[in-house]
């Protein structure tokens, strides 16, 4: 879509370079380097919002670990039309298996925080049974295990033997003085695969055996003698058995893998695109980049855009603003020589090119970047020797051809073209030329040192006009671009500075003439007025920022204020509730009373004592919901009566939780994403999840009573001792009769289940001697039968 000469020119290959370095995996630097330019604005935009929340992910969290993502498509076409992979390959699919599953993991823990990025780790398939199943026949080093096969261990055993045999007899043989004095040397060497020895040319004919060689020097013989013959043969013969099974175990992965093929190479896709996004953001960091709003209208709005080449080569890049929108659409830059236009335009063709790669820019967040399909860049001299054409010649069929293509989607790129001429015909031709594109809707930036272009925005209101700044007093390019006024080429005034001879920059005034002089004068007067507008913004953007500053400032106030009337507020409700954990410290005191005496009127007393010490603590009731929340909980003895991830209350905070750990008086609570330490005797406990009364009305509190007021059971008058044993489901309801007794509830419910009637015997046993209980009787049928119990309190 962009041609190769546009991307040579504006050195595109060197940021691709940049970008293809920054991935992890062989794969992504592969899809990195293929990094396609779009032209529709979703898939840009989708691309922009990876980059941002790839970003905040490498700010905020640990990254992900991306590596040994091969490219393997070949490999896994093999495996699925059958062949058999080396233990290499079948390895290097492990790796990739084990990256694209913990990539997959990952981004599921995120839970949608990162959404763009996690929907590409959607799609990567559950590769974790095969994972598994590879992990049990193959270590990573790519040697098959024992555990592959029942028949392995065995025959590598065999192996060993037979090789330990082969080893003893060639020692045998070395030490047997038949052989002695036909030894060359007294080691064993390998030929063919078979182990020998090197004999002298003499034991021919003497010892049987198989010769596999001579040395060049024919003094020496490789030879098998007739005992070592059998050990070898028996080693070959395990060998081969070996490689049989271990080739069996690779057929058997591989079919494993080609049954997967599909699945495991769109894992390797989705996790390469993962790098690639990563590879993205790691170089929006390098830069200092941000992602940019796109469109697709033919405007541009580039704040504080920087040079990408001078930024990745560590050099130092002057932020410019360019904009263009409305009924403009062309640009002239003018200024000195090395002032900067050429990395100007470079500058805009570069981010155009990012943008539609889906890379995030070095400009301002808020720059607004527009999509062109075709971008065309002519720069300087374009003589060509091969084409036997001059400068001139050379510029005009460039420019021939971009006419011929040009249209509203069209971005031109102009450096000092049609040179090579005469001046005024130059003049005349770049006038019109730039007209002609201008009618044909393309949107086009060209640098100058012609009068009569510098002035078309003048007389066009589709043209602007821009200059690079020139410092006078030093007589050196700020590279800084201002808007609105033209540049001065500064020719004459920077021959002066390298020294020119005197005489003739006079005389080259004086040939400039009185209405060049005046034009200069002018401009210089607009640059005068341009400072000092410059000079009165600066000052008002002062003023806005210590406007800004006293604004933040205000919001610190008023949000430090509301904390402090939070932690005020929270002060009192912790006292409160102190003051009722203290209340239910008296109350348990009255309880064990109560379990010595066996008085119903000692728990009654209670009612006052919480009372009282309530309005100790300042006269007013706890709010309704803590009051719900205390109703339905019970306190926790101790810490053995806590476990990791149970629902909590704690009542210095007011807040629920999840436990995290308890032990020696203190519980570590999860509540949300702050942990907090707190006292065991300040945790209150729920009810276990599943056993919630439903809040719907029984027929009879007694079965077989009329006129008793209807049953409702609720969270308050129910509880569940399914599954605990009698001892701890008798403490439970003992506990529980205590706080509905507290609480005034008339009926409660205790659901024990049938099982083997054992617990429901050992609750009802005790319900017949409890001082609470003033009659019980098996639950409706509703309810659970006989598998349940209702006691009417007194």
């Amino acid at each position: 879509m962009i041609r190769e000469e546009t991307l040579n020119l504006l050195e595109w290959g060197k940021v691709l370079e940049r970008l293809v370095s920054l991935c992890a995996t062989e794969a992504g630097a592969l899809r990195a380097f293929e990094t396609p330019f779009l032209v529709d604005l979703a898939p840009i935009r989708e691309l922009l919002k990876e980059n941002g929340q790839m970003r905040s992910l490498l700010i905020e969290e640990k990254p992900p670990v991306i590596r040994d993502l091969p490219v393997l498509q070949s490999e896994l076409e093999e495996a699925e039309a059958g062949a058999t992979l080396s233990a290499g390959t079948v390895v290097t699919i492990l790796k990739a298996a084990r990256t694209t599953e913990g990539l997959r993991k990952y981004f599921r823990e995120k839970k949608g925080r990162y959404p763009s990025i996690a929907a590409t780790a959607r799609t990567i398939a559950d590769l974790s049974a095969l994972k598994s199943s590879l992990e049990e026949k193959i270590d990573y080093d790519g040697e098959i295990k024992d555990s592959a096969s029942p028949q392995l261990r065995g025959l590598r055993k065999r192996v060993e033997t037979a090789r330990s045999r082969v080893g003893e007899t060639a020692k045998t043989i070395l030490a047997n003085p038949r052989y002695k004095r036909h030894l060359q040397d007294t080691y064993v060497t390998i030929r063919g695969g078979r182990h020998a020895l090197p004999f002298k040319p003499s034991a021919k004919g003497v010892i049987r055996g198989i010769l596999h060689e001579t040395s060049q020097s024919g003094q020496t013989i490789f030879f098998e003698p007739e005992e070592l013959v059998h050990a070898n043969n028996e080693l070959k013969s395990a060998e081969s058995e070996l490689a049989g099974e271990i080739q069996r175990i690779l057929r058997q992965m591989s079919r494993m893998i080609g049954e997967r093929g599909r699945e495991i190479s769109a894992s390797i896709a989705a996790g390469a695109r993962i790098d690639c996004i990563q590879a993205r953001s790691l170089l929006a960091e390098e830069m200092a980049a941000a992602e940019p709003v796109v469109n697709n209208d033919g405007s541009l709005d580039i704040i504080s855009a920087r040079n990408p080449l001078l930024l990745l080569g560590k050099k130092r890049a002057v932020p410019n603003s360019v904009s263009m929108s409305g009924r403009s659409r062309c640009m002239v830059v003018t200024g000195p020589n090395a002032g900067g236009k050429t990395v100007l335009i470079k500058t805009i063709g570069l981010l155009t090119l990012m943008t539609m790669a889906g890379l995030s820019i070095p400009a301002a967040p808020d720059s607004r970047m527009c999509i062109f399909p075709k971008i065309f860049i002519a720069m300087g001299d374009m003589q060509s020797v091969e084409k036997d054409l001059s400068t001139f010649s050379a510029d005009i069929l460039t420019m021939k051809g971009f006419y011929e293509e040009a249209d509203d989607r069209t971005l031109i790129l102009l450096d000092e073209v049609i040179t090579g001429t005469d001046p005024k015909e130059g003049t005349a031709l770049g006038q019109a030329y730039l007209k002609a594109l201008v009618d044909r809707g393309a949107r086009v930036f060209v640098t100058t040192h012609f009068d009569e272009i510098k002035y078309l925005p003048f007389e066009d209101d589709r043209f602007t006009v821009a200059s690079m700044g020139f410092s006078e007093r030093e007589l050196t390019p700020t590279f800084q671009l201002t808007m609105g006024v033209p540049g001065r080429s500064m020719g004459i005034e920077i021959a002066k500075k390298m020294g020119f001879p005197p005489s003739i920059i006079e005389k080259a005034q004086q040939y400039m003439g009185a209405k060049e002089e005046n034009l200069d004068a002018l401009i210089k007067e607009l640059t005068r007025l341009r400072d000092r507008e410059a000079e009165t913004a600066e000052k008002l953007s002062r003023e806005r920022s210590r406007l800004k500053e006293l604004i933040e400032k205000g919001k610190q106030d008023r949000a430090r204020l509301r904390e402090m009337e939070k932690k005020v507020l929270d002060d009192a409700r912790s006292k409160a509730m102190k003051k009722v954990k203290e209340a239910e410290e008296e109350v348990e005191k009255v309880m064990a009373e109560l379990r010595r005496e066996r008085k119903v009127e000692v728990v009654r007393k209670a009612k006052d004592v919480i009372s009282m010490i309530k309005k100790e603590a300042g006269h007013r009731e706890l709010p309704e919901e803590i009051r719900k929340i205390v109703s339905r909980t019970r306190p926790a003895g101790k810490a053995e009566d806590l476990s990791p991830g149970q629902r909590v209350f704690v009542l210095t905070l007011g807040k629920e939780g999840h436990v995290e750990s308890a032990g020696e008086g203190k519980v570590i609570v999860s509540l949300g994403s702050v942990r907090s330490s707190v006292k065991i005797r300040d945790i209150r406990i729920f009810a276990p999840e599943g056993k919630k009364g439903r809040g719907r009305p029984v027929a009879g509190l007694m079965p077989g009573e009329k006129g008793r007021e209807p049953f409702t059971r609720r969270d308050d008058n129910t509880i569940d001792v399914r599954g605990l044993d009698q001892e701890e489901a008798i403490k439970e309801v003992d506990l529980f009769l205590d706080r509905a007794s507290l609480a005034d509830i008339p009926s409660a419910l205790i659901i024990h289940g049938h099982g083997t009637g054992t617990l429901k015997k050992a609750i009802r046993d005790y319900l017949r001697q409890s001082l609470y209980v003033e009659e019980f009787s098996p639950a409706p049928k509703e309810e659970g039968g006989d598998g349940a119990t209702i006691a009417r309190l007194r």
